[in-house]
């Protein structure tokens, strides 16, 4: 089986709550992904017809709790995986608005789907358009075949999350891991307009454990 540095995945969000196990999902992603693993939302397969921005997903508590479950798992499966939830849609708004395109800073190679292989042409459209890096030779595309026999969850809260204008939090973030990639991820999805992180210093640094491997941020 052909292995990939970094790939794409692509779920529907209907699938997220009502049915796809996030450690299933991680054990079969960790088949061809080694280092880097975006994860993008969509509704259903309207969404992937060019609407010039990127579909709006109502922020529910399932969902919530599904991207705290899938970094969790993705700690338990693989130490190597750095899984990057893509944020920009997803929002308690009746609407938000993420325009296209986003470029992956360190791009993609496999794009791995719970979209059926009727669709599949549409999804390169798609994210042809939306995430516009550079596809090198050699790339794939794996689609719903790989996912049939996946673990069945119970359906998850489709309850509405409140959300706020301006959101901070605060953290050492050294060196950065799942707990910390939770908390930011909480940040981003809680917030409408602003979020605020702050970066920890004096007694609180100085009060942490092995304090002469964390790294100064004004180095």
């Amino acid at each position: 089986m052909t292995m990939f540095n970094n790939g794409l995945l692509v779920m529907s969000a209907s699938n997220v709550l009502h049915q796809k196990s996030p450690l299933s999902i991680i054990q079969h992603c960790n088949k061809f992904v080694r280092k880097i693993l975006y994860v993008h939302l969509i509704n259903n397969t309207s969404d992937l017809c060019d609407h010039g921005t990127l579909p709006s997903i109502p922020l529910v508590q399932g969902l919530r709790s599904y991207i705290t479950d899938f970094y969790t798992s993705a700690s338990h499966v693989s130490k190597l995986i750095d899984v990057r939830f893509l944020l920009s849609n997803i929002s308690s708004r009746s609407h938000v608005v993420a325009p296209k395109p986003h470029c992956l800073r360190h791009g993609y190679e496999v794009i791995l789907t719970d979209v059926g292989s009727e669709n599949h042409s549409k999804l390169q459209s798609y994210i042809a358009s939306a995430f516009p890096n550079k596809i090198p030779s050699g790339s794939a595309l794996y689609g719903v075949d790989g996912f049939i026999g996946l673990d069945i969850t119970t359906d998850r809260s489709g309850e509405k999350v409140e959300s706020y204008d301006y959101v901070a939090l605060g953290g050492t973030f050294d060196r950065l891991h799942v707990g910390h990639k939770i908390l930011l991820s909480e940040g981003c999805i809680l917030c409408d307009k602003a979020l605020t992180v702050g970066i920890t210093d004096g007694d609180m640094v100085n009060s942490k454990t092995a304090l002469q491997t964390i790294v100064l941020l004004y180095a």
